[in-house]
């Protein structure tokens, strides 16, 4: 599940389905689990939590980076929302649990595309901020982009290029929209 309500997205409308947000964990003995398996089968190098808000819930995240260092031990990457680097303690603990990269999605250097059209009210501020704090701790960053959204032109692509010279990812990731039916992006 995800609380935030970007338009190209299906969890608002699940979530409206479904009753409201509500946050489903997998219990961290099975993710354990399943991580040593694959190590027993595979020489796998590192492994990518492909979770919007991974580590979103800070009790069960405390545990996780306990028990992935314990008994993993190897690196992980994982993708979160630009809000959830407000909390230092989830990147102290991702760093300590042997998270080496962070991805995260800025989808447009545009303000008024990310708060009207993407429907990701981020200012610029939050986006910098976040971004140092990743650095600053030695992780490598990964940012995602969505460029030809709608009521975008080239100089707002140019904006999001722009905006990512100037955070220096390690690897700037871009798609093109293509919205998903059901959505509200989908219904522009």
């Amino acid at each position: 599940g995800c609380p935030f309500k970007c338009s190209y997205c299906y969890a608002p409308h699940y979530n409206t389905m479904y009753g409201g947000f509500e946050l489903n964990l997998r219990p961290i003995n099975d993710l354990v689990e399943e991580a040593l398996a694959i190590q027993e089968r595979w020489p796998v190098k590192m492994i990518y939590f492909q979770d919007d808000i991974f580590g979103f819930n800070m009790p069960w995240l405390r545990k996780f980076a306990k028990a992935w260092k314990e008994r993993v031990k190897i690196p992980w990457h994982c993708q979160i929302r630009l809000e959830l680097t407000r909390d230092t303690e989830r990147l102290e603990l991702f760093r300590e649990a042997g998270c080496t990269g962070i991805t995260l999605a800025i989808e447009s250097g545009n303000d008024f595309l990310r708060q009207f059209v993407l429907s990701r009210p981020m200012p610029d501020e939050l986006i910098v901020e976040g971004i140092r704090k990743i650095q600053k701790l030695g992780f490598s960053l990964r940012t995602e982009q969505i460029l030809a959204v709608p009521f975008s032109d080239i100089r707002t692509d140019v904006q999001t290029l722009e905006l990512n010279t100037r955070l220096a990812p390690d690897l700037a990731w871009t798609s093109i929209l293509s919205p998903y039916g059901g959505t509200n992006m989908g219904a522009i």
